[in-house]
């Protein structure tokens, strides 16, 4: 078994050098090698591609309202769909009123992968408890300091959507 190591040089084009060395050749070596291909493994073949796409279409949609597409409700051609990425009276829904269901259902969809995983990895209730506090602790204090840099003053409010998500989080566990 032979193990690459590719050279790097400050100011040098290695790209075209492959120096190898022999490896290691004791059976804790090679066990502790393949255990960590096989994890790597594991973790890349563990992520959902449907779930992944969802997030980044929402991104997506997120950053289209950030850049001032809303910004085209007077234009004539755009204004129907310009109309979607606003909030409207309660007369009514609009495309981004799913937003914010959208994220709680992402969590809601990946939270039982997540701890299944973590408990394959050897994680107890406990530990599991405590990783769901702190993370909805720390996303409660985030949303806090949002709400109080965009208001320039102290202002705390639990209606967002990162205290939504957080106690939800924390309550579906």
């Amino acid at each position: 078994m032979m193990i690459r190591l590719t050279g790097l040089k400050t100011g040098a084009d290695t790209s075209h050098r492959r120096d190898t060395m022999p490896a290691m050749s004791t059976p804790a070596a090679a066990e502790s090698s393949s255990h960590a291909s096989a994890l790597s493994a594991a973790v890349q073949e563990k992520r959902y591609l449907a779930l992944d796409a969802f997030r980044g279409f929402i991104m997506i949609m997120l950053a289209a309202e950030g850049f001032g597409f809303g910004a085209l409700r007077n234009d004539p051609v755009w204004s129907g769909l310009a109309y979607q990425f606003g909030h409207v009276p309660w007369e009514g829904g609009v495309f981004w009123d799913m937003i914010q269901p959208s994220f709680m259902f992402m969590v809601g969809v990946a939270m039982p992968f997540a701890l299944a995983r973590r408990i394959e990895r050897g994680a107890t209730f406990k530990s599991n408890f405590h990783h769901i506090s702190s993370r909805a602790l720390k996303l409660i204090l985030l949303s806090q300091i949002l709400m109080c840099i965009s208001a320039n003053r102290l202002h705390f409010q639990l209606i967002n959507v990162l205290s939504q998500i957080a106690f939800t989080y924390f309550l579906s566990f």
